[in-house]
């Protein structure tokens, strides 16, 4: 784990085209719960998607990390794409 460098994060986002294929995001959330651990203070988990065919899965992931975390940790979606059900 690093510090945020802004620039970079930003660059990264930049670089993103299009959103499309699938999504294990809830197994990327639970590997975050292990990634966490032993961090001292608040942090953030961003995630990154269109949101598309996701199913209940990583509502419950998020619900999991944040149950173990609780107010030092701030979860942070962010929407790419343009596909109105992706929401």
């Amino acid at each position: 784990m690093d510090v945020l460098d802004k620039i970079a994060a930003e660059n990264a986002l930049g670089r993103v085209s299009k959103a499309g294929g699938t999504s294990p995001l809830s197994r990327a959330v639970d590997a975050a719960l292990t990634d966490l651990g032993g961090l001292p203070g608040k942090t953030a988990l961003v995630i990154v998607s269109d949101g598309n065919d996701m199913g209940l899965e990583p509502l419950e992931a998020a619900a999991a990390i944040k149950k173990t975390y609780g107010d030092a940790l701030c979860i942070y979606p962010i929407f790419v794409g343009d596909a109105d059900d992706g929401i």
